[in-house]
């Protein structure tokens, strides 16, 4: 219940007039909850991360049809990755908003947002507002799943949380398994076209919304201050270092060798920046500078408390490299070396998706149970060494059986920890030192301190999530532009006058004359061993991340979880209202 308190502390939950009932402290979260409501929650949060899911993903296939559209070619790396990279830059100001305004209305705008960005994306008249739509969307996503989190931990006990938190991690999955295939679907359908692999989502969040309304109980932190007062509490210097180096990181990687030349000033200066601009968010987090370290846009002071917080996010980071990796680049092996059509290749990626889903599920409900977390980390980087390091090995006859099962030996060691840094890290908040127990004021104090902190660690590890699939995936279109096209010049260029054009777009997947019908079949079987050997360069990215979470798996301190309700919860009754 000390997850509540938080957003009563300085007031109390917007309310219908209706329904005005007494809460004890002991008691289950949801116990003043209407029954019928419950349901309606899972059920909306879960098409939201249903929806989440779909939108990573479902430009994987339709990218070659939004390049025959507007052209463009160096630019298609951010229809897959602007997503993703806006939800990581701004997770933590998503944060902020939800710990200032009503939790319920910001689940209603980040929904918003993301309409609004799906319907720009899907009625685009150039790739630029494909982009911008993408942007706007995977902006709404972060507030979205950042209030969806919240409203499941204020909402459930500590063990529930991490099976309603592993439930969703399936969703998320599902709508990973649907995007390329039914992205992939709309491209191939000349009456729907890509673009409706935008619109599909329209009906969906207006569903979303329709049950929001009903169903979502009002949580509100701070009645006591006027709008203009409550924007002052957000560290807005640290909001903007967040977002500028996210945004900064992914640009340089995605442009450097493709768009600029690797000695061009301004190149040099880009990465400059974002170096001198990691250096000073770091700097101005730790110190805190400008801000409070009440109000500081990211709590790293919990990496230092414990260093379980920072191993975990480390962790969670590079699995979000190796899902993302194996997500977008699976389906354009088989395209490239079988010349499966979008939907078939995309359908090969089931096993991985199946066996994620179901390592999830497992680990959600075993974590509870054993009450120790270093051993999924152990295994997870364990198993993702040995498919990672199977997959870079990659030629253009390797059997598709062999391909398959080290997909899934990925996608077990992908789910084994996706959302169980989530659960381990909202236990792991410890009491303020020097708490005295016997002081009820004081124990107030520090579960309130621990609620916030608990929704601190859910913005941790959605960050941790994205913005390893945004480094990931812009690291892998680096090595894929650049290594790919060096392997692919070396190559043909003897055998043809192929322009960087010509080598760019096939590297693109889009329509070039390396792939065209009567070409030189020497022409066409070595440049498909080129772009084979450089995913197989990429899939090193993947096995370091395997290393990276192995090794943080041994470096964890073993220490029992506790996902038992605590007796400090019944302090004193508190006035509660949740509302229609």
């Amino acid at each position: 219940m000390e997850e509540r308190r938080m957003f009563l502390e300085e007031g109390v939950p917007n309310t219908d007039e209706s329904t005005n009932t007494s809460i004890k402290g002991s008691g289950h979260p949801r116990e003043d909850l209407e029954s019928w409501r419950w349901p309606l929650i899972l059920i909306c949060l879960g098409l939201t991360m249903l929806i989440v899911g779909y939108d990573v993903s479902n430009v994987a296939n339709v990218q070659t049809s939004v390049y025959e559209a507007f052209g463009h070619v160096e630019l298609l790396p951010w229809v897959a990755v602007g997503y993703s990279t806006l939800s990581a830059a701004t997770a933590p100001s998503w944060r902020k908003i939800t710990a200032i305004y009503p939790l319920k209305i910001v689940f209603f705008i980040s929904e918003f947002l993301m309409l609004i960005g799906s319907i720009l994306a899907g009625a685009a008249t150039n790739i630029n507002m494909v982009i911008i739509g993408r942007v706007i969307t995977g902006f709404g996503s972060a507030g979205a799943i950042m209030a969806g989190s919240i409203f499941v931990l204020l909402l459930t006990t500590p063990t529930e949380y991490a099976r309603y938190m592993g439930l969703l991690g399936v969703c998320w999955a599902v709508g990973l398994v649907l995007g390329p295939i039914v992205g992939g679907a709309f491209a191939q359908n000349s009456h729907a076209t890509w673009r409706w692999a935008m619109y599909i989502n329209i009906p969906f969040i207006g569903l979303i919304l329709t049950i929001a309304v009903i169903s979502l109980p009002s949580f509100s932190a701070d009645h006591s201050s006027t709008p203009s007062s409550k924007l002052t509490k957000i560290d807005w210097i640290g909001a903007i270092s967040h977002f500028a180096f996210v945004i900064l990181s992914s640009m340089v990687l995605i442009f450097s060798g493709s768009t600029w030349d690797w000695g061009f000033g301004g190149t040099i200066a880009v990465w400059v920046i974002t170096g001198v601009l990691f250096i000073f968010y770091t700097v101005q987090q730790l110190k805190p500078l400008f801000t409070t370290r009440e109000h500081q846009i990211f709590p790293v002071t919990l990496f230092f408390e414990n260093r379980n917080f920072l191993l975990i996010f480390i962790s969670t980071f590079a699995a979000g490299g190796s899902y993302g990796i194996a997500l977008y680049y699976t389906p354009l092996f088989f395209a490239f070396t079988q010349g499966l059509s979008p939907i078939s290749a995309a359908v090969r990626l089931l096993p991985y998706i199946g066996s994620f889903i179901l390592s999830t599920v497992a680990a959600a409900i075993l974590l509870p149970r054993l009450r120790i977390f270093p051993p999924f980390y152990i295994l997870s980087g364990a198993m993702m060494l040995a498919g990672a390091g199977g997959l870079s090995t990659l030629k253009p006859n390797t059997p598709d059986g062999r391909i398959l099962g080290l997909d899934t030996l990925v996608g077990v060691s992908v789910g084994l920890i996706w959302q169980t840094g989530n659960a381990v890290m909202s236990r792991l908040v410890s009491d303020t030192p020097g708490l005295d127990k016997s002081n009820p004021v004081e124990v107030e104090r520090n579960e309130a301190r621990k609620a916030s902190l608990r929704q601190d660690t859910a913005m941790i590890h959605l960050v941790s999530q994205l913005f390893g699939v945004s480094v990931a995936l812009s690291c892998a279109g680096c090595v894929f532009q650049n290594l790919g096209y060096n392997k692919l010049h070396d190559s043909i260029s003897g055998l043809g006058n192929f322009s960087d054009k010509d080598i760019r777009d096939a590297l693109a997947g889009v329509d070039s004359s390396i792939f065209r019908a009567g070409q030189d079949p020497r022409v066409t079987g070595l440049a498909i061993e080129g772009i084979t050997m450089t995913i197989g360069r990429i899939e090193w990215i993947a096995f370091a991340g395997g290393a990276i979470t192995l090794i943080a798996g041994l470096c964890m301190k073993w220490e029992k979880l506790d996902f038992e309700v605590q007796s400090s919860d019944s302090i004193e009754e508190i006035k509660v209202n949740n509302a229609a």
